[in-house]
C-alpha cells in the first residue's frame, strides 16, 4: 500500500476501542465507511438479519481474494465491525464462522498492522478467545497464535496481556498459554514490566487450575530476567512450583491447553449448530 494510505490509517480514529462493542459504536463505524463502501454492501453489514449480514461478509470475502488493495483504506474499520460481530451476544453460529474466515483472511492481507489496527484487533481477539464452542475457541487461538508474525511481537505481547483480565477466565488461561508458545520464538513477546510481572504473581495463585498453571509456565519464562523484587508477591507454594515447572514441556507441545484445542480444530465446521453464540460467565 502507498504510506499515504498505510499512513491515513494509522492516524484515523487513535482513541479507546472497547473490546465489547456497543450498537453506537457500530453505528459511528458505518458513518465513517460511508465514503468508501457502497450503500447496499453497508446496509447488509450492519443488518439485524443474519442472512443479510452473511451476504456481507461473503462482499469482504471475495473483495479479499480479487482486489486487496481496495481494502486497505477500511482495514480499521472493517476490523472494528467484525470485533463486533465477536462480541455480540446474539450472532449466529454461521455468522460467527464467517466472520471469523474473513476476519483470517484480513490479517493476511493487512499484514503488517499498523498500531492502531492492532488496538482494535488484539485485546478483542484476546478477551473473547476462551469461547464456549470448541471449534471457535480453537479458530480464535489459530489467528492469536500468528499475531506475532503481522505486528512487532514486544507490541502484540502487551496488547495480548489485556486477556489476562477478561472476565472469561478460559480466555485468560488461553491468552497465557498463547503468550507461552510464542515465546519459543518471540521471547520479546512475554512482557516485563512490574505490573505484568506483579500480575503474573497474582494469577500464580488464582483459583482456576488452568490459569494458575499457564500463569506458572510464564512466569517461568520471565524469572531469569526480572528482579526478585517483582517476584516478592509470590506465596511460598508458587514459589516451591516455579522451582519444579520448565517453561519449555519438553518435545510435547501437544500437551498444553492452547495446542489441544488446536488439535481438535475440525476441518470443516459446516455441521456446527446455529444457536446464539452468546458466552456465559
Amino acid at each position: 500500500p502507498k504510506e499515504g494510505v498505510r499512513g491515513r490509517r494509522q492516524q484515523r480514529d487513535k482513541g479507546h476501542w472497547a473490546v465489547d462493542v456497543s450498537e453506537a459504536s457500530l453505528q459511528a463505524v458505518r458513518r465513517e465507511m460511508t465514503a468508501n463502501v457502497r450503500e447496499e454492501v453497508l446496509q447488509n453489514m450492519f443488518a439485524k438479519r443474519p442472512e443479510q449480514q452473511l451476504q456481507g461478509l461473503e462482499v469482504w470475502r471475495a473483495e479479499l481474494v480479487d482486489d486487496q488493495e481496495a481494502v486497505v483504506e477500511v482495514t480499521d474499520c472493517l476490523l472494528k465491525w467484525l470485533c463486533g460481530i465477536l462480541s455480540g451476544a446474539s450472532t449466529r453460529a454461521q455468522v460467527y464462522k464467517e466472520a471469523l474466515d474473513v476476519l483470517g483472511s484480513l490479517v493476511s492481507a493487512a499484514s503488517p498492522l499498523t498500531t492502531r489496527e492492532a488496538q482494535i484487533l488484539i485485546p478483542s481477539l484476546a478477551h473473547h478467545c476462551g469461547h464456549r464452542v470448541p471449534a471457535f475457541r480453537a479458530s480464535l487461538l489459530a489467528l492469536l497464535a500468528r499475531i506475532p508474525e503481522a505486528h512487532p511481537p514486544k507490541e502484540a505481547g502487551a496488547l495480548l496481556f489485556t486477556g489476562v483480565r477478561s472476565k472469561n477466565r478460559r480466555s485468560a488461561a488461553d491468552v497465557l498459554e498463547v503468550l507461552a508458545e510464542a515465546a519459543q520464538r518471540w521471547e520479546a513477546v512475554v512482557p516485563r514490566g512490574r505490573r505484568e510481572v506483579e500480575q503474573l504473581v497474582g494469577l500464580a495463585g488464582e483459583k482456576d487450575p488452568h490459569v494458575r498453571a499457564a500463569a506458572l509456565r510464564v512466569l517461568a519464562l520471565v524469572r531469569g530476567s526480572v528482579s526478585d523484587e517483582m517476584l516478592r508477591g509470590a506465596t511460598p507454594a508458587v514459589r516451591e512450583q516455579l522451582e519444579k515447572i520448565s517453561p519449555y514441556p519438553g518435545d510435547k507441545p501437544s500437551e498444553t491447553p492452547m495446542s489441544r484445542s488446536l488439535a481438535r480444530q475440525p476441518s470443516s465446521q459446516a455441521s456446527q449448530p446455529d444457536p446464539p453464540t452468546s458466552q456465559p460467565e
